[in-house]
């Protein structure tokens, strides 16, 4: 973001646009995103979430993200979700030098909570609610699929950081080099035709506990959809994502806690029933979203973006050998037979 002819952000020209605010407003920097940078303020006694986005992100993708939202909060989905507030001009958006922002009502809650075995039911129920807002708004879905987190993509990218990796001599580099090399053969006998044979729909695709706010002991929103606009995929993967997200067992997140798991697809399975097809290749999917989360912490590791240690990257492949080690139980337990 270029500073005005005073050092400082030109916050109030942007702001401006959607209404008018006081030259006093403080903002401030708001949350750890790595897709967008967010800044928090006051106006009139409410607070408000200003979104500038990355290069990736297009009009038409902030077009979509508002008006799925708009209809999934209307539809019944019982979950605070953030709403895009149209500008002056109507567009649920405004550029400046290049750049996209968005303003969002802040929502309240506590993120990051600590899951229990009756939180896991609830955010199983969630996503089986969000899924079934998501069918009503697009039930004509394709066949093809898009965005960063699809499994011919993921095989790509670790390849291409192995490639980066192997001309650098520290030490997170060699871990990545290690813990890709058990990843890249097993990915490569990976069977997904049936994956590729489901239809594909708009996804959330990071539905995990920094995502989820809490009031009062019960979950209160949703937050974070700046991918729905950009990802097509099955809801089988939106599922296991999540899933894996948020039943790790937090001692060093290398295997995940049976109870949890149980419990999130008891709760999905209340309102939409997983098969047994479904079953077995949302393990897939898990395998590879480790995959996916190790490439991911070596890249921001390897920018210094984020301090990543070995046991961070370690931590996937026992996660991923565990799941591989107990599938049978686990499809079980999906399908709701154990």
């Amino acid at each position: 973001m270029k500073l005005d002819r005073a050092g400082k952000p030109p916050f109030l020209e942007i702001t401006n646009r959607w209404f008018k605010i006081s030259g006093n407003t403080s903002f401030k920097r708001y949350g750890k995103g790595y897709a967008s940078s967010n800044w928090i303020f006051r106006h009139r006694g409410a607070r408000y979430i200003l979104k500038e986005f990355s290069d990736f992100k297009t009009r038409r993708g902030v077009v979509y993200e508002y008006r799925i939202t708009n209809y999934i909060s209307g539809s019944g989905f019982p979950y605070e979700i953030p709403i895009l507030l149209p500008a002056k001009d109507g567009k649920p958006f405004v550029e400046q030098e290049g750049k996209l922002y968005s303003l969002y009502r802040y929502i309240s809650g506590r993120a990051g909570v600590k899951i229990g075995i009756g939180d896991a039911m609830e955010i199983g129920m969630l996503v089986a609610k969000l899924h079934n807002a998501i069918e009503g708004y697009a039930p004509r879905a394709c066949f093809k699929r898009r965005g960063h987190h699809d499994p011919t993509r993921i095989r790509k990218r670790l390849k291409a950081s192995r490639s980066r990796a192997a001309s650098r001599n520290d030490s997170i580099s060699q871990v990545y080099m290690e813990c890709s090399s058990w990843f890249l053969p097993v990915l490569d006998k990976i069977d997904l035709g049936y994956y590729y044979g489901l239809k594909a729909f708009p996804a959330h695709e990071d539905i995990a506990p920094g995502n989820i706010l809490w009031r009062n002991g019960r979950i209160a929103a949703l937050i974070d959809f700046g991918n729905i606009g950009r990802y097509r995929s099955p809801f089988i993967q939106d599922t296991a994502f999540a899933a894996y997200s948020c039943c790790l067992d937090g001692t060093g997140d290398s295997r995940l806690r049976i109870a949890l798991f149980k419990n999130f697809f008891m709760g999905y399975n209340s309102i939409r029933r997983i098969s047994a097809n479904d079953a077995k290749t949302m393990l897939h999917i898990i395998v590879l979203a480790a995959a996916d989360n190790m490439e991911f912490l070596y890249f921001v590791g390897s920018r210094s973006i984020k301090r990543v240690n070995r046991g961070d990257l370690t931590s996937k492949v026992k996660v991923s050998k565990w799941l591989l080690k107990n599938n049978r139980i686990l499809t079980a337990l999906m399908v709701g037979k154990a």
